[in-house]
């Protein structure tokens, strides 16, 4: 009975490995990577990436030179054995070798020829391999060498020649690598024709330092994910968790189910998982020989391992995501507060003019009338009448002079006025001093206008005691959110509050509170409804412009406040459209 062997074709099993790798960047890392591992212990790497170009700008050679401790002739047998044990494993050294194809696959991948210079306690040795000798249903496929001796110090130089691939991006190579590297950057030197290889991390503000749950430790370990939160934009190479295994990179910019959120361009971490270097219970790796920088999701450390990243990245993400909203929020809250403002000083340096102009026309009371009008202020009781003494503070007249701050115009015919002012600075009363008496004074029916060509400027007054009337408090205007269905605003005469539905669809459309619209619509608003209110206020207190029995005057007198609180706050309107509020 004939007996029975298994065979490996040499040949196909390189040729399909490197087809895995596929490119130069990919495989000038494999390369590096092997320099940088492969060190006395103690000992800092130097390794050095030298590519070449003829003269058409094709790459012609590159080579990688280091300071390692160099390969005696049966490590380099093993070095050029297709899934050979790595020796440092089997001693119980973790690193990143761990199929015995890489290096191999990596030089056939890109290139027709490899030549690997080896120093190694003074007995140097060159080895080449060629492509076209790798012949189908081959076992082993002869290496040229040679062997001398030197004085040169420990190390080697692989160098790849004749390459299959014409297409190569040397800054993209070179920022892979980079990448590749990582960490390594920190303790080993690395450079790229003499340009050196660095690693830094970007500035953080926040930085979130997390364990796994209980349920994830026996496939993970008691491991620790760093998240950051950069201060500023991160590129692509740069966003999101690397992830390694014995500072080996085997996965970069991982983000999950959340590379789409706005702060994914600005979350950056790691987390060092050294069980990935175990099969999971299912006797699958990790990680493939494929260099791909990405973990087999198949395996069930792996899927537990990114499951948690991913959760807690989403976790962190949702956190920021929340923070930012409530500072927009406050944002938007002082953006209303400073525009409603501005409003009630208009409007109520408004309510002001009205009630000094009703005090001249009115018995004062101090009860209201009931309004026909059938609004809350008519039970609101909002104006109060008190006994003040000539000159007391805030009990002025006015008095003309054109170089005033005070600015007016005559009155027209059938006009409202706002306010008197006396032609005559010294005014009627007695111990007055000289000059002209009391049938010389006149009064003159003014209009405030800011660009007036007359001016007045206020005086006490000289009368005797008497009642004023003013009103109980000042207007408030209340952005509020009230639903679209809710009216566009409405008075609380209680409170003496005007309250704007901001979710108003008209309202909304404006766009955001800091828009010119926006604050234009709020003014209208309050406005109107300011209208409204002094309206019933004016009827409450006797206004003898209105009769509350004739509809015509009270909406002739609504309309007429809406026009004058308009040209009140017809300024707040320019500073709107001026940006400043």
């Amino acid at each position: 009975m004939p007996g029975l062997v298994l065979k490996s074709d040499v040949s196909n099993d390189l040729k399909q490995n490197a087809d895995q790798i596929g490119s130069i960047a990919k495989a000038l890392t494999e390369f590096v990577w092997n320099s940088v591992q492969y060190q006395p212990e103690g000992q800092t790497a130097e390794v050095s990436v030298v590519i070449t170009r003829d003269r058409t700008g094709r790459i012609h050679e590159a080579s990688i030179v280091d300071n390692g401790r160099g390969m005696s002739l049966v490590d380099l047998q093993t070095f050029f054995t297709m899934h050979a044990e790595n020796q440092d494993r089997l001693a119980g050294k973790t690193g990143r070798g761990r199929f015995g194809t890489g290096a191999k696959a990596a030089a056939m991948a890109v290139a027709d020829e490899m030549v690997v210079d080896t120093v190694k306690s003074g007995a140097r040795t060159i080895a080449t391999l060629h492509r076209d000798a790798l012949r189908a249903g081959s076992s082993e496929i002869p290496i040229p060498s040679s062997a001398t001796q030197t004085d040169k110090p420990n190390g080697t130089c692989v160098t790849l020649r004749h390459f299959r691939l014409k297409r190569f991006k040397e800054e993209a190579a070179k920022s892979y690598l980079q990448r590749a590297l990582g960490r390594a950057l920190l303790t080993h030197r690395v450079t790229w024709n003499t340009e050196p290889l660095t690693y830094s991390e970007p500035a953080h503000r926040t930085e979130w330092v997390l364990e796994p749950p209980e349920e994830y430790v026996s496939q993970i370990g008691n491991v620790q994910l760093y998240v950051r939160l950069s201060e500023s934009w991160l590129s692509e190479y740069e966003r999101g968790i690397t992830i390694t295994a014995n500072d080996v990179t085997h996965e970069c910019n991982f983000l999950g189910d959340h590379g789409n959120s706005p702060y994914a361009g600005r979350i950056f971490g790691s987390v060092e998982a050294p069980l990935l270097e175990q099969e999971d219970e299912e006797g699958r790796p990790a990680y493939t020989a494929d260099r791909t920088m990405r973990l087999n999701r198949e395996n069930l450390r792996v899927n537990a391992l990114l499951s948690w990243v991913n959760d807690a990245t989403g976790d962190i993400i949702k956190a920021l995501e929340t923070e930012e909203k409530a500072q927009q929020d406050r944002a938007r809250q002082e953006q209303l507060r400073k525009t409603a403002k501005t409003i009630e000083d208009a409007l109520n340096r408004r309510l002001a003019h009205a009630f000094e102009s009703m005090e001249r026309k009115i018995n004062l009371k101090v009860t209201a009338n009931p309004s026909l009008l059938g609004l809350e202020v008519q039970n609101s009781d909002l104006s109060t009448s008190v006994e003040v003494s000539g000159g007391d503070e805030g009990e002025q007249e006015y008095i003309r002079d054109d170089k005033g701050d005070l600015r007016w115009r005559d009155a027209a015919e059938n006009e409202k006025p706002n306010f008197k002012v006396r032609e005559n600075e010294h005014g009627p009363g007695p111990g007055l001093g000289t000059g002209p008496g009391p049938e010389d004074d006149k009064e003159a029916n003014a209009v405030r206008e800011d660009q007036g060509e007359k001016g007045a400027k206020p005086r006490d007054t000289q009368q005797g005691n008497r009642k004023k009337l003013q009103p109980r408090g000042s207007f408030r205007v209340i952005p509020k959110a009230m639903g679209p269905d809710a009216p566009r605003a409405y008075y609380a005469a209680a409170y003496i509050t005007i309250y704007v539905n901001t979710d108003h669809p008209q309202i909304a459309a404006t766009g955001n509170e800091s828009s010119v619209e926006f604050k234009i619509l709020l003014a209208e608003c309050a406005a109107s409804e300011f209208a409204l209110a002094l309206t019933a206020m004016r009827i409450e207190n006797g206004d003898p412009d209105i009769d509350p029995n004739q509809w015509p005057t009270i909406i002739t007198a609504i309309r007429r406040e809406e026009s004058e609180t308009g040209a009140e706050l017809a300024q707040a309107i320019i500073n709107y459209k001026m940006g400043v509020m």
